[in-house]
């Protein structure tokens, strides 16, 4: 599975507390602060808006495969 911008569209589509619960889960796979997560769920945003497909590609390969999985899981929508 790789990230697409229909994904990242509907991420945007979220409202912040929704969109909050996703990065929470992204955090948690990478390791990050959950409460951290919560609190830039702005920057998040931001940074979706700005982010094509290709460069949340490259960034999950970078990321290797158990925590890149977990992540897209979060993104579409399935728990891990």
């Amino acid at each position: 599975m790789e990230v697409t911008q229909e994904m990242i569209t509907a991420l945007l589509m979220l409202n912040d507390k929704e969109l909050s619960e996703k990065f929470v889960q992204i955090a948690a796979a990478l390791g990050m602060s959950e409460k951290n997560a919560a609190a830039n769920t702005a920057k998040f945003r931001g940074m979706l808006t700005q982010a094509s497909p290709a460069d949340l590609n490259r960034l999950l390969t970078s990321l290797g495969a158990d925590r890149a999985e977990q992540i897209l899981k979060a993104m579409d929508g399935e728990k891990s």
